[in-house]
């Protein structure tokens, strides 16, 4: 053999030595890219199986209360029972906008408040 053929040889038995690392390192991850679909799917189904308990209840709530919706809420994007068509945000997010108060140094709004003192300057 020359040395032609003795590098050939080495490069071609390091090209198989790497080639045989990646199919058992793809083989790997193979493997786990399986368990995590199968970890997805379970969680989609549980998914699906909660959605179904959820509407169940709200058509029982429907049968009690009347009118009973499932809304998400404007703030924090939340699925909550909703009784009126005017409400749209969850108890929580409506319990906490209660807190909130406007700081005195806020300009008037157009809610009742006059915009001005009512004299025309010229």
């Amino acid at each position: 053999m020359t040395r032609e053929d003795k590098a050939r040889a080495a490069k071609a038995r390091k090209l198989r030595a790497r080639a045989d690392r990646l199919c058992v390192r793809s083989n790997r991850l193979q493997k786990r890219i399986d368990l995590v679909y199968e970890r997805a799917e379970a969680l989609s189904s549980e998914a699906n199986e909660l959605v179904i308990k959820i509407d169940q209840l709200y058509a029982r709530a429907n049968g009690l209360h009347g009118r009973v919706v499932r809304r998400k809420c404007l703030k924090c994007g939340d699925s909550f029972g909703s009784a009126g068509f005017a409400n749209r945000m969850c108890a929580t997010c409506g319990a906490a906008n209660q807190g909130l108060r406007e700081t005195p140094s806020s300009s008037p709004k157009w809610n009742g408040q006059p915009m001005c003192d009512g004299k025309v300057k010229l």
